[in-house]
């Protein structure tokens, strides 16, 4: 149920796998450990963890006093508890994101010629071909389709 990862000073506790894909993606140096349960569960799932495997299987838990989900403890210190949008997350650690480009290209402009449409009836699925007419219009020539 729990998946570790190491590292040295920081540790982020969180069920939703897409922040956990967001902070590894980042190549940071993080120790992940991704819990089996919803967020309102959190505080039953420590119960039960603790009850059958006692309290070593809490003790990462216990230690930071984690409540609720996500979590992010940075040196010993709980930074954060609870939903908080991931922007915030890289706020508090010190990352800045990706400048905004403000060259604004020119797009080119390019020339199109306009060409009759080739189209005939005898490639379509409504011309009947056995009384040489359109089931939809009743179109009787076949080389000058209205459509």
């Amino acid at each position: 149920m729990l998946k570790l990862r190491k590292s040295d000073n920081l540790l982020f506790i969180s069920r939703d796998d897409r922040e956990i894909a967001q902070l590894v993606k980042q190549h940071l140096n993080v120790e992940v450990v991704e819990v089996g349960c919803k967020r309102e569960d959190f505080s039953d799932y420590l119960h039960y963890l603790e009850e059958l495997f006692g309290g070593i299987a809490t003790l990462k838990f216990r230690r930071f006093k984690v409540r609720k989900l996500p979590c992010l403890i940075l040196e010993g210190r709980k930074v954060f508890e609870g939903p908080t949008p991931i922007s915030k997350l890289y706020e508090l650690l010190g990352f800045e994101s990706k400048p905004v480009s403000t060259i604004v290209e020119e797009a080119q402009l390019y020339e199109v010629e306009a060409k009759p449409v080739e189209s005939k009836c005898y490639k379509c699925i409504f011309f009947n071909e056995r009384r040489i007419r359109c089931v939809i219009y009743g179109n009787i020539d076949p080389l000058n389709p209205p459509c």
